[in-house]
């Protein structure tokens, strides 16, 4: 349909089909250079050779469909194999029972569009970008192919890309006179997209890096060559806002800090009321609000003149992804619509703005104890988050996030809970919300709900015949998200819990009724599920530490010598020893730590299904004994654009 001719034909069937097999096809920019880049990434995606590289579920390629198709006409290919092509278009749409498309495909684009230009290519993603003083430059980091986050330096005129001579790093500002702010050793904060590490200064032509402080997120050049910084303090988790760096602005930073072309003014995103985001800006008469009201914010970055900054993420009046102008006086405008995980870096002269647009996506993965190297796939309609499973790891509790749209994000209750079998047979709904835990006797499932507004409520859904029930918290705050719940037996449940305001607790309820109990004697939460004899646990205390502890018997607890990075999944079936994960490298190590020794052992290392992308696992759990792994890895594939036009 869009380049007049098919992906792979060579003359006949036998060398067309290994033409399928083994080929790439031809870029669809190169066969019709009108297609906007959205359009191409999509078709590539779709022809990707590795599965994990095509869409997870057709309602993520629906969504991004619809997105395109409405915000942006696509211009077929020349005439003269627009007619043929439309024909054979139209039969297959009917087919597909999405005829809707055909006009959006078929109008001319408007002269005013914004065009798009791919600048890399990689197998990765990238995670900042910067103009450098010529504005021809570029200066972007990315990790490709798992690889650790690198520097790299491309021009607008070509696809090439160049490394700079630095070690592992992600750049975060360049200055007038060509100083590069860089990040090194930085590690990917996926909540937040940035890679955080030690901030320093080189020059852009090479030399060895000067280091300036730890746990920085954020930072820009201002034009007199000092530093505006969001940094991390104590472990907190909103960031303080510094400018110049030393001086603190804001306590209440969540990146993406950014300093006024003239030096005058800083904008930065904060969190507000309702856990809801802004955008702040300082000048000489104060901090204020420029913007409020947005869902979240992926990035920030000024107009060249001054007079607006670009946001992207979700605003008030954002359903999907956007790139908004925000002027001085509040008013918003959008410039750039697009999909999901799109983040303006910067904008330089010309209505030209850099951006990164990104698809991610997370499949649940399952390792038995046959074949460790081949993880079986359970994901069930893309973004499969892992909440809990069962003892012997043969039945999982799920929740589909939104299958990547944002739509099901702005609906509590399309965010649907699920169970499935190890056997992948097809999975069953239970319920909306957060899936938390299983109980041991498989009656029951523990979901959270997801209020719009207030705390949230635990739930008890039944596996068979039967009713939920909700369950009296008491006043309690219960967390949000999949925060963590467990079964302590087939009566009790052990949670984190609190007063609001308050710090966190661990709290014990029967499902038969009654509200929660705090265990007096225990100042730290519930990290582990409960030991095989329903009374031991894994306690996260407030400074960190992990500690024994039971639910009866304050003479239990001790330390553990468990990192606070390192994570219990289970216990072994004598109750002796615990499973533990910790992520290493690419990937992770299970180990086991006996208890009456305080000696651990390697069990297993689990590695991803593939490299290109790859974030991290979340929410790993283990069978108990730990012969079976399960866990959602979580992928991110995308490029860097420029785009002109962007008015």
């Amino acid at each position: 349909m869009l380049t007049g001719r098919r992906a792979f034909d060579r003359g006949n069937p036998i060398e067309t089909l290994a033409a399928i097999l083994k080929d790439e096809p031809e870029p669809i920019g190169a066969a019709n250079p009108r297609i906007p880049p959205p359009l191409a990434w999509i078709v590539e995606r779709c022809l990707a050779k590795a599965p994990e590289g095509r869409y997870a579920a057709t309602a993520d390629l629906l969504h991004d469909l619809r997105a395109v198709g409405s915000r942006t006409p696509i211009p077929g290919p020349r005439k003269t194999t627009l007619a043929s092509a439309a024909r054979t278009a139209v039969a297959a749409l009917a087919l597909a029972g999405a005829g809707w498309m055909a006009s959006s495909f078929m109008r001319a684009a408007p002269v005013d569009a914004p065009q798009w230009q791919r600048l890399t290519y990689e197998q990765g993603f990238v995670d900042s970008a910067r103009f450098a003083g010529d504005g021809q430059t570029v200066v972007y980091s990315a990790s490709w192919d798992n690889r650790p986050f690198a520097v790299f330096t491309t021009t607008t005129t070509s696809p090439e890309s160049r490394a700079l001579d630095l070690p592992p790093a992600g750049v975060l500002a360049v200055s007038r006179t060509g100083e590069l702010a860089v990040s090194l050793d930085c590690v990917y904060v996926q909540a937040s997209g940035v890679c955080a590490g030690t901030l320093a200064r080189v020059p852009q032509l090479g030399g060895a890096p000067r280091e300036l402080a730890g746990g920085i997120r954020s930072a820009d050049w201002s034009p007199d060559g000092s530093l505006a910084v969001a940094r991390l303090v104590s472990n907190l988790p909103r960031l303080s806002v510094e400018y110049p760096m030393g001086t603190q602005l804001s306590p209440d930073g969540l990146g993406h800090v950014r300093v006024s072309p003239d030096g005058t003014r800083v904008a930065w995103s904060a969190v507000q009321e309702s856990n809801l985001q802004a955008v702040m800006l300082h000048d000489a008469s104060g901090t204020r609000a420029l913007s409020r009201g947005w869902t979240f914010i992926s990035g920030l970055a000024w107009s060249p003149g001054g007079d607006a900054v670009f946001v992207s993420g979700v605003g008030p009046d954002v359903r999907d992804d956007a790139v908004i102008r925000v002027g001085m006086d509040g008013s918003q405008r959008a410039v750039v619509r697009g999909m999901r995980r799109m983040l303006v870096l910067d904008a330089g002269a010309g209505d030209r703005l850099l951006v990164a647009w990104t698809n991610s996506s997370t499949r649940m993965e399952w390792w038995g104890p046959g074949d460790p190297d081949r993880p079986r796939d359970l994901t069930w309609l893309g973004d499969s988050f892992l909440d809990a499973a069962s003892v012997d790891g043969q039945r999982i509790l799920f929740t589909v996030r939104a299958a990547g749209t944002m739509e099901w994000a702005s609906q509590p209750d399309l965010y649907p809970v699920y169970v499935r079998t190890a056997d992948q047979q097809p999975a069953v709904r239970i319920a909306s919300g957060y899936g938390v835990a299983l109980s041991p006797d498989g009656r029951w499932a523990l979901t959270r709900t997801r209020p719009e507004e207030g705390l949230a409520d635990l739930v008890l859904v039944p596996l068979g015949p039967g009713e939920p029930r909700t369950l009296d918290r008491g006043g309690l705050d219960t967390g949000s998200g999949n925060s963590i719940a467990t079964f302590a037996d087939s009566d009790r449940i052990v949670l984190r819990a609190r007063v609001p305001g308050q710090p966190w607790r661990t709290y014990v309820q029967r499902i038969g009724g009654g509200p929660p109990v705090v265990v007096p004697h225990e100042p730290g939460f519930v990290d582990s599920p409960l030991a095989p004899d329903g009374d031991r646990f894994v306690a996260h205390r407030p400074d960190g530490s992990h500690w024994l502890a039971s639910l009866s018997r304050a003479d239990v607890a001790r330390p553990l010598p468990i990192p606070s990075e390192q994570l219990p999944l289970a216990w072994s079936t004598d109750g002796r020893a615990l499973v533990l994960w910790r992520e290493e490298g690419s990937g992770g190590i299970v180990s086991r730590l006996d208890l009456t020794t305080d000696i651990e052992t390697t069990m297993r290392r689990i590695e991803p299904a593939s490299r290109a992308g790859f974030v991290g696992f979340r929410g790993m759990t283990a069978s108990r004994g730990g012969a079976v792994v399960m866990g959602s890895e979580t992928r991110m594939l995308g490029a860097l654009y420029l785009i002109t036009g962007a008015r």
